[in-house]
């Protein structure tokens, strides 16, 4: 649920306190509740867990996929960005997980060319080499096949 402040004119001053409408934040991260109407806290990723993931999903990449030249990760709040390159160079972005407090088992939304953005999977939980195949088994051919 996303809350909005949206510009107001002050009686009596005649000038807006807001230029334009901006999404209202929490420092700590989250999303607002509909029960308690406060933010809850988003799980922050440990510099171990990222680590962690790196190294699973490129060397998963390398014995499971020759396609994929490299797998790389940003991490923005409790996710991971994932973009492979191809071993023509392209660059693809292809998933986004979702750290849930354990560097086993990360949620996952795939990357959509068509919608420009990431679709959840939900009920898809599982570990990053799991994430990796189930996002790379409909378009490439893997390695022991």
């Amino acid at each position: 649920m996303n809350f909005w402040i949206m510009p107001v004119t002050i009686a009596g001053v005649g000038h807006q306190q807001d230029a334009a409408p901006r999404a209202l934040t929490c420092a700590g991260g989250g999303h607002a509740t509909r029960l308690t109407g406060k933010m809850a806290a988003m799980s922050v990723i440990p510099a171990s867990a990222k680590t962690f993931l790196r190294q699973r999903l490129r060397e998963h990449a390398r014995k499971s996929w020759p396609q994929l030249a490299m797998v790389y990760v940003r991490f923005r709040a409790s996710y991971g960005y994932v973009s492979v390159k191809l071993i023509d160079g392209d660059v693809l972005p292809s998933m986004r997980l979702r750290y849930d407090r354990s560097a086993d088992r990360w949620g996952v939304a795939i990357y959509s060319a068509r919608k420009g953005g990431y679709e959840d999977q939900l009920g898809f939980t599982g570990s990053p080499e799991d994430s990796l195949d189930f996002m790379c088994d409909p378009y490439l051919t893997k390695a022991d096949r």
